[in-house]
């Protein structure tokens, strides 16, 4: 065990909110130092937005987004400060869950999500935060502030 290392380690941080929730609008109007998680996943060739045009089996499903999560850790130990809605069961930094009106407001206005399954993400999140006592935010800009 090395002792009194002077090493720094770089810690960033990992923000989830459902779909629908204002992630890609707050990142293209308030911040450069926070990144979006379907770009950088898609740069990274991950995930891109014609997965969701191709049926998978479950395993197929929990597979591509375990290593999501693989790589949300990696980002995360590298210092990268991310939000985004891709994950299995990662534990996030801290998870932005907005008013149900003004959410289902948001979801009506995408045709390529449903309110069922952005509602589900957002309880599955709610579900994350009391188990793993993760902070829930009504904001972005409040969960950056904070976190």
């Amino acid at each position: 065990m090395r002792k009194n290392c002077s090493c720094q380690t770089k810690t960033g941080v990992i923000i989830l909110a459902a779909p629908c929730t204002g992630k890609s609008v707050w990142l293209s109007t308030h911040s450069t130092e926070w990144e979006d998680a379907d770009i950088v996943m898609g740069k990274l060739g991950l995930h891109s937005e014609e997965w969701h045009l191709v049926s998978h089996t479950s395993t197929e499903e929990r597979e591509h987004y375990e290593k999501i999560d693989s790589t949300l850790y990696k980002l995360k130990r590298d210092g990268r400060k991310i939000i985004g809605s891709l994950f299995w069961d990662y534990i996030p930094d801290g998870i932005v869950s907005i008013n149900e009106t003004t959410h289902r407001t948001y979801c009506s206005k995408r045709s390529d999500i449903k309110w069922d399954y952005a509602k589900q993400v957002d309880t599955v999140l709610k579900q994350i935060a009391e188990r793993y006592n993760v902070p829930v935010f009504n904001s972005f800009d409040s969960a950056v502030k904070i976190l």
